[in-house]
């Protein structure tokens, strides 16, 4: 069984490589085969259409701009499109992004090739994802209304949750979209929690946040 891949990489060095190692290795029943390259996320749509693959496996941090709209509109365009982020960052923001824009699969590229090669084939077999996979872990961690009992915040549940949101990084239209709120009711719940905890600003909440654990 053919796995058709497209790879998504600004470096060169790492699309010779990705396709030099998936190609030279077996897979009992599978067979990787990388149909294509892009160096940029504008490739990513395109590339899709043109060449219809299982999989896209795409890094996200490129040069001035990550991979996140080039993601949404794949999942657009091709609402049943795998992608698979495979990237060199460990931004726990980029994590939080790939679980808001529906990512299939997200390793980073210090994982053994055997643990890429594994999820890969998962993927593409539509198996899935193993309990407690980091995406679900933190897509329940960004919409839980629990904290521990530790922290004495007069946040309501919908507020702590927003102030997840934010830790991680998210515009309020990207809030929005995960709670399923609109953008005015996004900020009004920023507005309460900056005024209630006495946060300076949003950065000033993010910071505390990633400081107490409470993502």
């Amino acid at each position: 069984m053919a796995v058709r891949i497209v790879v998504i990489e600004p470096l060169e060095i790492v699309r010779l490589g990705v396709r030099a190692l998936l190609g030279s290795l077996e897979y009992g029943l599978h067979r990787i085969e990388v149909v294509a390259e892009g160096s940029s996320p504008k490739d990513m749509v395109p590339l899709a259409a043109k060449f219809e693959p299982d999989i896209v496996l795409t890094e996200v941090q490129f040069p001035d701009m990550t991979g996140f709209n080039a993601i949404d509109s794949l999942k657009q365009a091709f609402p049943g499109a795998k992608v698979f982020v495979y990237t060199a960052s460990d931004n726990p923001a980029f994590l939080a992004r790939a679980a808001l824009s529906g990512v299939d699969e997200y390793l980073e590229k210090t994982a053994p090739t055997e643990e890429l090669v594994a999820a890969l084939i998962r993927l593409s077999d539509g198996q899935a994802r193993p309990a407690g996979h980091k995406l679900d872990r933190v897509s329940g961690r960004m919409k839980s209304k629990r904290v521990s009992t530790e922290h004495e915040m007069p946040l309501t549940g919908r507020e702590l949750q927003v102030l997840r949101h934010i830790a991680f990084g998210m515009s309020n239209k990207e809030i929005a979209r995960s709670l399923e709120l609109s953008v005015d009711t996004v900020k009004e719940h920023v507005q309460n929690i900056l005024r209630k905890m006495g946060f300076r600003d949003r950065t000033h909440a993010a910071v505390w946040a990633v400081r107490k654990k409470i993502i």
